[in-house]
C-alpha cells in the first residue's frame, strides 16, 4: 500500500504483487488510512486469532478423544487403535 501512495500506478503495483488492479484499489480503500502502528496491531491481532483458533481445535479434539475413550471403556474396553480410527474417520 505504501508503494501505491508513493506514486506507483495501481496497475504496476497489481502486476508486482500478482493481484487484479481492482484488488489494489480495494486494499487502498480499506487500509489506506491506517498508519504503521495500526497495521502492526492488526497483524498482531490476526496472529493471535490464528493461535487461538488452533488452540480451540486442539482442545475440541482432546475433548472428543476423552469422550470416546470413556464411551469405549464403559462398553468393555476397546483397543486404542479402534478408538483413534473412529475419532479420525
Amino acid at each position: 500500500m505504501r508503494q501505491v501512495e508513493a506514486a506507483i500506478a495501481a496497475s504496476e503495483m497489481a502486476r508486482k504483487v500478482g493481484v487484479h488492479e481492482n484488488t489494489v484499489h480495494l486494499w487502498k480503500k480499506r487500509f489506506g488510512n491506517l498508519g504503521t502502528p495500526e497495521i502492526r496491531e492488526l497483524s498482531q491481532l490476526r496472529e493471535e486469532s490464528v493461535r487461538l483458533k488452533r488452540l480451540v481445535a486442539d482442545l475440541t479434539l482432546d475433548k472428543t478423544m476423552c469422550r470416546m475413550c470413556s464411551q469405549k471403556s464403559s462398553q468393555g474396553g476397546a483397543s486404542w487403535s479402534a478408538i483413534s480410527k473412529s475419532a479420525i474417520g
